[in-house]
């Protein structure tokens, strides 16, 4: 059985490694634009969605047996949605504000909502480590 820090190593670099991936071509290529510019619209706070998202869907398939463990799924369950749901509107009023022509300053909120979601999924692995230790006993 893989350690928690290889099987972090993995999810950091598998899921936020390569959701970044075009976004990383889109600012350094050879005609690249920039990082500011490549996230100016938001893009990073789809980002985060998705890993937020994925981290409840690993916290949700797992089916701990003892309670602190259950504690901690209900918590990444019910932070995750509440996470998905506000970051996709906060992406969403974004989106109507350049939308409109405005440029709003998402480059903080973006940075902060991936922050969140990789703290989030990072809690989503830790449960899924103690839960497949708890079923190899």
């Amino acid at each position: 059985m893989a350690t928690l820090k290889e099987r972090l190593t993995w999810w950091l670099g598998l899921n936020i490694g390569l959701a970044l991936t075009p976004l990383l071509f889109n600012a350094f290529s050879g005609a690249g634009v920039g990082w500011t510019t490549a996230i100016g619209h938001g893009e990073l706070i789809l980002i985060a969605v998705a890993v937020g998202g994925l981290g409840l869907a690993g916290a949700a398939r797992s089916s701990p047996k003892r309670g602190d463990l259950r504690e901690l799924r209900a918590f990444v369950v019910v932070g995750g949605i509440l996470f998905v749901f506000s970051s996709g509107l906060v992406y969403a009023d974004n989106f109507r504000a350049v939308a409109d022509g405005e440029t709003p300053a998402v480059e903080l909120k973006s940075y902060v909502l991936l922050g969140l979601a990789t703290g989030l999924g990072a809690m989503a692995e830790f449960l899924l480590f103690r839960v497949d230790e708890e079923q190899t006993r």
